[in-house]
């Protein structure tokens, strides 16, 4: 197995004397060899999984010599997708971290595989901000898993802020107005069916609004307008700009720092993946 050099990442360039070369293969993107009797594709393939098994148990030792808080990771689930000319991809999800997946890639004509971490900003997970410092010290087939492993963990973050019972951005208290109209409704003199029937009028009413300004925000994102994206979510308030008196996420949402702050974070990877493509 590859040597393992798992660090909380606060540094912006590599150690004195250590390439960017040196630091990606040791922090970023780790080689694993297969067993000198597994030549065949599909048993290949079949011997990944396991080896993943051993490798977070490794991994998660590693991770608690330098924070004991770190928990111990187990394998939950994995999504294998064949390329072509024997080229794969495989997210593979643990329990905890289930947001943060890990990427396995490859060729299956090679003796061996490539695992990149978890791409976020906790210990055992590498920033996209320190990413940037060593990309031109990427192949391009890394350059390419890279790629592939911010798109899930951004459509990730984008589900969970959407569809997750815990987080969703479409629940009635996560919207300004709909809690104003949800109370109103609470002190009116009208039957109990009444009142919910009204609730459940509005609630629906607000979240297709919901739809409506996180669509809007993610369309500015794909489009590259990170600026006009910044101003709709918590700018607008001085008259020259184009949200001023509008619609915008930090009016219509309850503006606190967590909704924003976990909005913000799709500036940057979005910035990001422009940034990867251009090197493709």
């Amino acid at each position: 197995m590859a040597r393992l050099h798992i660090k909380k990442v606060k540094q912006n360039t590599p150690k004195v004397g250590q390439s960017s070369r040196d630091y990606i293969n040791n922090n970023v993107i780790l080689k694993m060899n297969y067993a000198s009797d597994e030549t065949y594709i599909e048993k290949k393939l079949n011997s990944i999984v396991p080896y993943f098994k051993k490798f977070i148990v490794m991994y998660s030792k590693k991770i608690k010599n330098i924070d004991k808080r770190f928990p111990n990771l187990t394998f939950d689930t994995f999504d294998m997708n064949r390329g072509k000319d024997n080229k794969f991809y495989i997210y593979l999800y643990t329990q905890p971290f289930n947001n943060h997946p890990f990427l396995i890639f490859g060729d299956l004509e090679k003796d061996y595989f490539q695992i990149i971490v978890p791409l976020g900003n906790e210990i055992g997970q590498i920033e996209t901000k320190v990413l940037e410092k060593h990309l031109d010290a990427f192949t391009k087939s890394e350059i390419v898993g890279l790629a592939i492993l911010l798109n899930r963990t951004i459509n990730i973050r984008q589900v969970n802020i959407t569809e997750n019972p815990r987080y969703s951005l479409y629940k009635c208290d996560q919207m300004k107005q709909c809690k104003i109209k949800l109370q109103e409704i609470k002190n009116l003199k009208i039957p109990l069916a009444s009142k919910e029937q009204l609730s459940r009028s509005y609630q629906k009413l607000y979240k297709a609004k919901a739809i409506e300004v996180l669509k809007h925000y993610f369309k500015l994102l794909t489009d590259g307008k990170y600026d006009d994206a910044f101003e709709y979510l918590k700018g607008g308030q001085s008259t020259g700009s184009k949200y001023f008196g509008k619609t915008r996420i930090n009016t219509f949402f309850v503006s606190n720092y967590k909704i924003i702050g976990h909005l913000e974070v799709f500036i940057y990877l979005y910035k990001f993946m422009a940034k990867l493509k251009k090197l493709l």
